[in-house]
């Protein structure tokens, strides 16, 4: 998936966890942003970056489903994450825009 966003001419992205719309930025400046993608969900307003860490790490097991994994953010405190291709790092954002987590991208 982001091999393919690469050769579209994609930078990086920014995926809102209380309704999932998606902010594509181009390396030309160009901007596409998404539709909600599905109904508003409410993010605490204090993260845990301890527990939102074993709740990825158990969606990336696979044990648990994208809905599921974004409710668990949200619980947690997680307000974005932007996924940086230049860099290969997806970072996780509380709602005051500080990071919670910096995870490198596997290419």
């Amino acid at each position: 998936y982001v091999q393919d966003l690469i050769e579209l001419g994609i930078d990086s992205y920014e995926v809102y966890v209380n309704d999932g719309n998606t902010i594509y930025l181009g390396k030309d400046g160009a901007t596409v942003e998404s539709w909600p993608q599905y109904a508003p969900i409410e993010v605490e307003e204090q993260s845990n970056r301890e527990n939102f860490v074993q709740q990825l790490r158990i969606h990336q097991r696979g044990e648990s489903d994208y809905m599921t994994f974004c409710f668990a953010a949200a619980e947690n405190g997680v307000y974005k994450r932007k996924m940086n291709m230049d860099q290969m790092v997806c970072i996780y954002y509380d709602k005051a825009e500080e990071e919670i987590l910096v995870e490198w991208i596997p290419s």
